[in-house]
């Protein structure tokens, strides 16, 4: 194989799973069937005798400790005893063992600490011998409180009830009285993900309905989930399993932030698996409850269902060079066909054999091998102006499962989907003559079926270049012939740059555009420019010109550094390229002046470019980053008649990370304009300028009061962004929408109308999250909350600072709504927990609330209930915090501030709005409340940032000229 080829496999095989369950159903000493497998905890003593029985002796001893499911118990915590003295101690590792020497001859007891919630541990447990197996057996956790609960993959399960649509039960412990394993599902109803993988969760459900329960949860506080919203749904789509409606603590505790989730319980209770995102297949349910619902279930943690997949290795060959060539080649062609010949690769590759149905076409023979791939090569001979000619047909899950087709290495076509009938492609068009390795791979994922799931190759044949009848873009090189000497290239392709659209372009001003590959090999280097500027190797990350690094820092006078254009590259539709700027040109330039050999080749920064070259279309490839920064923005179409509403549109095929598309609006009149989006999934929204390329001159929060004065047209709904703006014309605006969640798909729309000269809204005081700015003081960075400025006015109260210093309208505290900072808790419930106590911080405030859970009705204190709901509420940060719980519990606290809790219910009842507008359930901020809710802040967030308590309000703001962005 050739080394490009090689490279190329290895990377695209990274997205197939080939790896297995190991030991996956291993022999087990007990019965596991129904969850019996043990009688409680049991240790097991070792047979062997230590050869020297005196005191004086010390040796090895080895302490195991697993679950009854066989799974390590690693963190566990032992001391060993001889009657009351400690002999020894350790910590259980990743393999459920540790050795501690002790004396030998002697009969040890050991007693276990930093054992995880929900697992039934005796006092001590007592063995002779040298190895002891200490079993411990675990149960749903019979409390369902979850305060401060934050699940990892390994965490027994509190117990949870929902009421399902039909009014029934479902309870947890009781499903798992009789069944393997319980699946709980978090969906929403809009959720499309949601939507396609219920039938298949719903048929598998079906089949294991003796050994599996499975609960879909609703968890959601978007408008329109409601119970009846759920109810409908589940008859809507005919499913047969329990639905519910429930709030969202459960959801929290498992930190879902993607729909939908699954999580799998095994019948110990065990969170084993917890997999984001739809599963639109029967295979990943069924190969999950086949694994946790086995008679000799061996317990694991999986970090994704794809590792309940396993490999299966090719059990065909690839019929001979002849018998392809006699199959699918049409008329005269000097080809040779061979599999893959790699060591590495060949055992997992399936080869393409001739279809049983079709004597002159050849298929790939890794129909239903999930995470497998079937790859072909072909030496073939092309003159100069000729074109190879493919047929294909696929069968196959659209973007999952990609038959690619590549020539000398280079990724020519991704054929993905169901066709309706044979198709055409054309994978090469020769400039000069020569052999060329083709090579036909069809990558299949780890999960999906769909159709025959197949792929089909058929009349491989040779035209002139004048005979490509279908759009076709075939990749070149910048520089070709590399020279002899080994240093640089002999040809170089002829660049201009197009003023009219900041792009060069190859042959002339209109011809294809000059690409520059960032992210991967090029005849410059097999190291990308991203690493060589990353720093991984070769130059350290040190691309710096004139003091300045532009991997991090852009040109002077210049937009965007070295790092945003990578960013752009990975986000387009083809992967690691950026159409090629005046200001990247001179990036390239300086990178490879630094980096390469040539100081003397004014094109050496050609190497690390391509472009594309146009058959059977009039027009160039599309430029790859349409709408990922300032220069490649969309343009956006303004609505001029209210009774015709022009909606722009942004289609999202994949995350686009930093967030979202852009679209540039140039006003024609300085005025209000209403930026707002139509769609059921949550949004955000930014504004950007020339002047600020990344850091954004407004930003939409989808927590903010939007209210107009006089109508409801911009009270938000949560869903949808409403940008309420001056804007000044003439200037440049680029306007990003984008998903909330951009794990999510699908097409986001937008309208753009001018409103009047003013307006004035009631919204947030501080949107965003803090930053860091560099300080007036000493030239130090300092923590600051975005928003707009407070300043105590004559009337005693906090008013905005106006742009021309004036002040604006008071701040408005809301207690009754959750905020940006507290996102789970209002005000009113801040103060029912006692976060206003601040003789307390933050810690000891959750101390003195988990020792309230767990004191009984004569004043006692479960302490160790307490340091376990402690220790799970914050999990890996416990170690670093442990000195200050034990303290708090007690006594000894740790703020150094009053009690405001009464004073805080005062407030309330003297002064919360009651009145039904917009200010509703809020407090004008005087200079007490604010007093109180900085120290608030900086007990809960960043302390000592200048007037943070903005976070917590909102004000009534002028949007007119002198508020322009």
């Amino acid at each position: 194989m050739k080394k490009s080829t090689k490279r190329f496999l290895s990377l695209i095989s990274m997205i197939l799973v080939l790896s297995t369950v190991l030991g996956a159903f291993a022999a087990c000493n007990k019965d596991t069937e129904g969850g019996e497998e043990t009688t409680g905890e049991e240790i097991t003593t070792g047979t062997d005798t230590p050869n020297t029985p005196s005191d004086a002796t010390t040796i090895d001893y080895t302490v195991e400790v697993v679950s009854a499911g066989g799974l390590a118990m690693q963190g566990v915590k032992f001391d060993v005893y001889a009657g009351n003295e400690i002999k020894g101690y350790g910590e259980i590792g990743e393999d459920g063992k540790a050795t501690v020497k002790l004396p030998a001859g002697a009969s040890y007891s050991i007693v276990l600490s930093n054992v995880p919630d929900g697992y039934d541990v005796k006092d001590s447990y007592t063995f002779t011998g040298v190895s002891a197996k200490i079993i411990l057996t675990s149960a749903v956790i019979d409390d369902e409180d979850l305060s401060g609960v934050m699940y990892k993959l390994g965490d027994v399960m509190h117990d949870f009830a929902v009421t399902t649509t039909d009014g029934t039960e479902f309870r947890l412990s009781e499903a798992l009285e009789d069944k393997k394993c319980v699946l709980i599902n978090f969906f929403y109803t809009t959720c499309s993900p949601c939507v396609s993988e219920f039938p298949y969760i719903n048929a598998v459900a079906g089949r294991y309905t003796e050994d599996v329960a499975v609960i879909a949860i609703n968890p959601t506080s978007m408008p329109g989930e409601t119970e009846e919203a759920v109810k409908n749904f589940k008859e809507q789509y005919e499913l047969s399993i329990p639905m519910a409606k429930a709030n969202g603590d459960l959801a929290s505790a498992f930190g879902v932030t993607g729909y939908p989730t699954s999580v799998f319980v095994d019948r110990y209770g065990v969170i084993c698996l917890i997999e984001i995102g739809g599963l639109p297949s029967e295979t990943p349910f069924t190969r999950a409850f086949d694994y946790f619902t086995h008679p000799q279930y061996v317990q694991k943690l999986f970090n994704s269902i794809e590792e309940l997949t396993p490999i299966e290795k090719p059990d065909v060959e690839m019929p001979s060079s002849d018998e392809i060539k006699n199959a699918i080649v049409q008329g005269n062609m000097n080809v040779t066909f061979h599999p893959e010949e790699n060591e590495q690769d060949k055992e997992f590759a399936w080869p393409f054999i001739i279809d049983p149905e079709d004597p002159n076409a050849i298929m790939s023979s890794n129909s239903f091998k999930d995470g497998s791939f079937a790859v072909m090569y072909a030496d073939i001979e092309l003159k100069a102006g000729e074109a190879l000619a493919i047929d294909y047909f696929t069968q196959t899950e659209g973007g999952a499962d990609i038959l690619f087709v590549l020539v000398n290495g280079r990724d020519i076509y991704q054929i993905s989907g169901v066709s309706e009938d044979w198709e055409t492609c054309y994978p090469y068009v020769a400039l000069e003559d020569g052999t060329y390795e083709v090579a036909i791979t069809y990558l299949k994922d780890s999960s999906t079926n769909l159709g025959n799931d197949i792929v089909k190759i058929k009349n491989m044949r040779i035209v002139n270049k004048e005979n490509v009848d279908r759009e076709t873009f075939i990749p070149r090189y910048a520089a070709t012939n590399k020279a002899e000497d080994g240093m640089g290239f002999e040809n170089y392709a002829t660049v201009v740059y197009n003023e009219n659209d900041g792009y060069y372009h190859v042959h002339d001003a209109n011809g294809p555009l000059l690409l520059a590959n960032l992210m991967s090999s090029t005849p410059f280097s097999d190291e990308s420019i991203n690493d060589m500027g990353y720093g991984l190797t070769g130059t350290d990350g040190k691309f710096v010109h004139n003091g300045v690094n532009i991997y991090t820092t852009p040109l002077e006078g210049r937009m965007y550094n070295l790092t945003n254009y990578a960013n752009f590259s990975i986000n387009g539709y083809l992967y690691g390229y950026v159409p090629v700027t005046e200001e990247l040109r001179e990036m390239l330039e300086i990178c490879v002046q630094i980096a390469g050999k040539e100081k003397n080749n004014p094109n050496q920064w050609l190497q690390v470019c391509s472009y594309y070259d146009a058959y059977g279309t009039d027009k160039q490839l599309d430029n790859p980053i349409m709408g990922l920064a300032n220069f490649s923005a969309y343009e956006a179409i303004e609505t001029t008649d209210p009774n015709n509403i022009i909606k722009n549109t942004f289609t999202y095929t994949h995350a686009v990370m930093p967030r979202g598309y852009r679209s540039k609006f140039t006003p024609t009149k300085s005025g209000v304009y209403l930026i707002r989006s139509y769609g059921t999934e949550q949004l955000h929204g930014w504004i950007f300028t020339d002047a600020s390329p990344l850091d954004p001159v407004y930003q939409y929060e989808f927590v903010e009061r939007i209210y107009k004065v006089d109508e409801d047209t911009y009270k938000t709904d949560l869903n949808n962004v409403y940008m309420v703006v001056y804007l000044t014309e003439g200037k440049d605006y680029y306007i990003n929408i984008a998903l909330l969640d951009p794990t999510l798909v699908g097409t986001v729309e937008y309208s753009v109308e001018y409103v009047a000269e003013t307006e004035i809204l009631f919204r947030a005081a501080s949107p965003g999250p803090f930053t860091y700015c560099e300080s007036s003081v000493g030239g130090m960075s300092e923590l600051v909350a975005a928003g707009v400025s407070a300043k105590l006015g004559d009337d005693g109260f906090y008013h905005a600072v106006n742009k021309d210093g004036s002040l604006g309208s008071k701040f408005y505290a809301d207690f009754v709504n959750t905020t940006e900072i507290f996102s789970s808790q209002s005000i009113l419930q801040l103060i029912d927990i006692g976060a206003f106590d601040f003789r307390l911080d933050e810690i000891d405030t959750e101390v003195v609330r988990t020792m309230k859970k767990y004191t009984d009705a004569d004043g006692n204190v479960d302490r160790d209930a307490c340091i376990n709901a402690i220790k799970s509420y914050y999990s890996d940060n416990y170690e670093l915090i442990e000195g200050q719980v034990l303290e708090a519990l007690a006594g000894k606290y740790h703020g150094a501030g009053d009690d405001y809790t009464e004073r805080m219910r005062e407030i309330v009842a003297e002064k919360l709005i009651s009145e039904d507008n917009e200010t509703k359930g809020c407090v004008i901020v005087d200079e007490e409340l604010a007093n109180i809710l900085q120290l608030l802040m900086d007990k809960y967030t960043f302390k000592n940032v200048e007037t943070s308590w903005r976070k917590l309000c909102f004000y009534y703001q002028a949007i007119n000229a002198t508020e322009a962005l």
